[in-house]
């Protein structure tokens, strides 16, 4: 499917990480670097994730924290927008990072909402 000639340009993939002991976790994001890299004209890929593991294999501008607001709407935010991502970046993993700030910091950063609109 991703590399034959009627190839999709975004790829959707929930609980990416199901199943999948951490070290093939890491392979598998190695496998879809590497097809991304082929595809010069783009390929995105979008997956949802809670492994500590699979998140490491990650940058943190790579990674969008979800979280649900009281009011239904679900806020997102990068996570290299966090206020202490420039501190931890040199010391956490990404995966790591993420499971110490958890995701209440999105409800209260003003991030967007799923629509993309500021809220």
């Amino acid at each position: 499917m991703l590399e034959g000639s009627d190839r999709p340009n975004l790829v959707l993939i929930d609980d990416i990480d199901q199943s999948l002991h951490p070290q093939a976790q890491a392979r598998l994001m190695e496998l879809l670097r590497s097809l991304a890299r082929l595809r010069p004209q783009g390929l995105r890929i979008l997956a949802t994730s809670h492994s500590p593991y699979l998140i490491d294999a990650l940058a943190q501008d790579e990674v969008w924290v979800v979280a649900l607001r009281e009011d239904g709407v679900a806020a997102a935010g990068c996570l290299a927008d966090h206020p202490d991502s420039e501190h931890f970046r040199n010391v956490l993993g990404t995966g790591e990072f993420l499971s110490s700030v958890g995701e209440d910091w999105v409800l209260q950063q003003g991030a967007v909402d799923a629509s993309g609109l500021d809220r």
